[in-house]
């Protein structure tokens, strides 16, 4: 099935896939007909973005991928022969990806090349958030946060995993949308649908976001939030999160796959439930399914190692390929920016209300994240939906600093 009449399909698909290109055109003019540089910008994402779902195409053509798999699943699905299982794990979000893709199959006759412009286009609009939000973020017209902002949304991976088909491009469309409704305050109803998206295809990544949303309350200042400004407003807060983290750590725990599970409360106070726990948790990183080029031995090293493996490997002296040479480039990058934004922040130290769930939701997720993904190539794909939020922070951070700077010399 991976011949040129499957990748651009019928004369009808072809001109399905043709309109679909057209409309995202006609968006983007929309979008930016009253700015012309916000025109030539989206344009640039636009055009950038589609080189590498083009790219993907063929990469999945010529290798093992999941768009495919996805792709011939559905197709198989809306010809009634469900019975043919090319997707082992049929989670929620599998499902819901794969019925996705089965309606654009059998409601807009896409090939298999219009499917994958699709899953580019809602790529692009999550780069359009990101470019976006991080503009309200910047407050100095300093180059180094231009060069910054630039850097960030061109990252060559966040625009290659956010090109395809599947859960990531929906998970990070969801994600950068619901933070650019964050910052710019707009409705409710948006906010829902957003954060409903995020949870069918990535639960675990949208409980703790609720999570860090409720956890920010206890670091906000009350005097510039009058609806949390009484007296025992953090003792209320702490008690709903004891008992509702009580009452969904099994299906937490579930999330996470360790095959664990809690029965009462004297089992969190026990001794040999943490032994348990460890003992399962290191089956879970040893798993067949991670081994590879890309295998990490996570219960040999320490729990910081971890952290830095997750964020930052492979090196630039792990590369064994294109695609781990130019993630070992990105990673030398995101580290750069680390040092340089906690530089910054050490010279301030302050923290906007605003950014602080970015900094909760990224620790929360770090945590998990890093013990559980022994394997460089899930890490370079998943990363970025926790990096994001905390790219937010940095940026946020270094304008502050700059900011600062430049007043002093004033």
């Amino acid at each position: 099935m991976t011949n040129f009449a499957f990748v651009f399909g019928t004369l009808d698909q072809i001109i399905s896939t043709s309109i679909l290109i057209l409309f995202n055109f006609f968006f983007i003019f929309y979008v930016g007909f009253k700015n012309r540089q916000l025109l030539f910008r989206s344009i640039l994402i636009y055009g950038w973005h589609t080189c590498f779902c083009l790219f993907y195409v063929y990469h999945s053509l010529t290798s093992v991928s999941d768009s495919l798999t996805y792709f011939e699943n559905a197709y198989y699905f809306s010809l009634e022969e469900s019975n043919i299982n090319y997707l082992n794990t049929y989670t929620p979000a599998v499902i819901f990806v794969r019925n996705m893709v089965s309606f654009l199959i059998n409601y807009f006759n896409f090939s298999y090349l219009g499917v994958f412009l699709f899953y580019n286009f809602i790529g692009f609009l999550a780069l359009l958030c990101i470019d976006s939000s991080l503009n309200k973020l910047i407050t100095s017209n300093n180059k180094v946060t231009t060069i910054l902002k630039n850097i960030i949304v061109f990252i060559p991976s966040i625009s290659f995993w956010s090109a395809g088909i599947g859960k990531d491009t929906i998970a990070l469309f969801s994600l950068s949308f619901l933070l650019w409704l964050y910052l710019y305050k707009k409705n409710y109803l948006l906010v829902l649908l957003a954060f409903l998206l995020f949870y069918y295809v990535r639960p675990q990544h949208a409980l703790i976001l609720v999570i860090s949303s409720i956890l920010t309350l206890f670091f906000i200042n009350n005097k510039n939030h009058y609806l949390i400004n009484f007296k025992y407003f953090k003792l209320v807060l702490f008690l709903f999160i004891s008992i509702s983290f009580f009452v969904s750590i099994n299906y937490l725990l579930k999330l996470t796959l360790i095959g664990f599970q809690i029965n009462d409360f004297y089992d969190l106070i026990s001794l040999e439930l943490y032994n348990q726990f460890n003992e399962q948790l290191k089956i879970r990183q040893s798993l067949p399914d991670y081994y590879g080029s890309g295998y990490i031995d996570l219960p040999s090293i320490l729990f910081l190692t971890e952290l830095f493996t997750y964020l930052f490997r492979p090196m630039i002296f792990e590369a064994n390929s294109l695609f781990t040479l130019v993630s070992s480039f990105e990673n030398f990058i995101i580290l750069i920016i680390f040092i340089y934004g906690f530089y910054c922040f050490s010279n301030h130290k302050t923290i906007n209300d605003r950014d602080k769930i970015f900094i909760i939701f990224f620790i929360l997720a770090l945590i998990p994240l890093s013990s559980l993904t022994p394997n460089f190539g899930i890490s370079a794909r998943q990363k970025w939906i926790i990096l994001i939020p905390f790219f937010y922070f940095l940026v946020s951070t270094i304008d502050k600093y700059l900011n600062l700077k430049n007043n002093k010399i004033k």
